[in-house]
């Protein structure tokens, strides 16, 4: 029997490649696909290459709440998963690609995120996603934050070295990712004739996937590493 499984904000990059990837798993079916701005259109109409492969048309996300799959998927911008996950707590297992439920502390989030969480009570409630770490926990939980781009390559790099507590004084990190990593939201930084062939600090010391890397080595070491990171660049 296929697992039943919707997307809440299927229409950005994120949320489009899951799509791509679910509708072709023989474990799955795709039941419903929930967009701000294209609700209403045909999947087809904006991914031309899933024409035969799927009918689904985008549902508006407000509809979200009477979904009926057993698996949500939320991908949608930091400050708007925390809006819509609570009432699926429960009911359906749910699995965040947002960065709204990943650390364990609300004053980080506030710090980081430069805005107050609006579902606190959840905080802490989900186990960070991955599956390298924590696979044992991803399969019992009703509830996975997957982790970010610039954390995933930077704690599965460290985490030897933290787990053998080999940790060295101060550790730099530099990351660099496409422009598709800030989402479908045009702007200048992001436009191609600005962006090509070019890097450009982003965030530097300021970056909410900061507090994400330190959480996860500090419960690798054993120990609070949050001053040891003391250089990450994310161009």
């Amino acid at each position: 029997m296929k697992t039943t499984v919707s997307i809440a904000g299927a229409s950005g990059y994120t949320g489009a490649e899951l799509l791509t990837l679910l509708l072709r798993h023989p474990n799955v079916e795709v039941a419903h696909v929930y967009a701000h701005t294209s609700a209403g259109k045909k999947i087809a109409a904006e991914r031309p290459a899933l024409a035969k492969v799927t009918e689904l048309s985008y549902e508006p996300l407000d509809a979200a709440g009477n979904d009926d799959s057993e698996v949500v998927f939320v991908s949608l911008p930091h400050g708007e998963s925390q809006k819509i996950i609570p009432q699926f707590i429960g009911k359906k297992r749910i699995i965040d690609l947002g960065g709204d439920f990943r650390l364990r502390s609300a004053d980080a989030y506030s710090r980081y995120y430069r805005s107050e969480h609006t579902a606190q009570e959840l905080i802490g409630h989900a186990v960070y996603g991955m599956p390298e770490l924590n696979g044992v926990e991803i399969k019992s939980s009703s509830f996975v934050a997957n982790p970010g781009c610039y954390p995933t390559s930077a704690i599965l790099a460290l985490a030897p070295l933290a787990a053998a507590q080999l940790l060295p004084p101060r550790v730099g990190i530099v990351s660099l990712s496409g422009v598709s990593g800030a989402g479908k939201t045009p702007s200048p930084a992001t436009h191609f004739p600005e962006a090509n062939e070019s890097v450009s600090a982003y965030k530097v010391g300021t970056h909410q996937h900061t507090p994400e890397i330190e959480q996860a080595l500090s419960v690798l070491a054993g120990s609070d590493i949050t001053r040891r990171l003391y250089r990450i660049c994310f161009p």
